[in-house]
């Protein structure tokens, strides 16, 4: 998943093991859980999604932005995002990937969660506002799920 901590986080986490030396150093979960998902990402870095999963993802993300996702659109997106390129190809947490990065890629912002305590119609409506200054298409609020 494409999650960004902040900084303190890993300082956080490495607090906690203060002490630790040797293997035992920053065996907390957080470190090898990040550890194991970049060799994850690592091993599948030359994946590439069929023309039926890019089509699908398409569908999805037209559903989460209202906005249209025609091949070569989703190609820039796949272009930055790698991660999101072996998500698609692997079918894995689709929905939260595309969702974060489509918001990075128009806002720089993750995708608003209950958490982030904000309007997320009015977010949704600035990242439409960003995303046609940037060429994207709204579609209509029919086409959407």
């Amino acid at each position: 998943m494409m999650f960004v901590a902040k900084p303190d986080t890993a300082l956080w986490y490495a607090q906690e093991e203060k002490g630790r030396t040797g293997p035992d150093a920053h065996s907390h979960y957080w470190f090898r859980m990040q550890r194991d998902e970049v060799a994850r990402l690592l091993k599948h870095r030359d994946a590439k999604p069929t023309d039926t999963q890019l089509s699908a993802a398409s569908k999805l993300l037209e559903g989460i932005t209202g906005l249209a996702w025609p091949s070569d659109r989703i190609q820039d997106l796949l272009c930055l995002y790698p991660r999101l390129r072996i998500a698609i190809a692997f079918e894995s947490d689709l929905e939260v990937e595309l969702s974060n990065a489509a918001g990075h890629f128009f806002l720089g912002t993750s995708w608003p969660t209950f958490g982030d305590n904000i309007d997320a119609k009015a977010w949704l409506a600035v990242l439409q506002q960003q995303a046609v200054l940037m060429g994207y298409t709204k579609v209509s609020s029919k086409k959407r799920r």
